[in-house]
């Protein structure tokens, strides 16, 4: 499956990168989604796909594509995620 393989060599495969990626297809995402986890844990995790996202994307610099909402206290996300067919 060539989608499986992109995600592997982005290193966001069957991992955190991963289960966050599929939380924002459902919505906004916060570290309660993840019990698991520490907080610097997930925030760490959120930042190295921004990292990525902005080695892919080098245009989307200058702006967070995962935006924190403090009324929600959720991060949102500015670009479409969208589960593969």
């Amino acid at each position: 499956m060539k989608e499986a393989h992109l995600l592997e060599s982005l290193g966001w495969k069957n991992n955190l990168k991963e289960d966050i990626l599929r939380k924002f297809i459902k919505g906004s995402v916060s570290k309660d989604n993840f019990p698991n986890i520490t907080k610097s844990k997930f925030e760490n995790t959120l930042q190295g796909i921004r990292n990525d996202l902005y080695s892919l994307f080098p245009n989307m610099k200058n702006k967070d594509p995962f935006p924190y909402n403090k009324k929600t206290k959720k991060y949102n996300s500015l670009i479409k995620i969208s589960k593969g067919e």
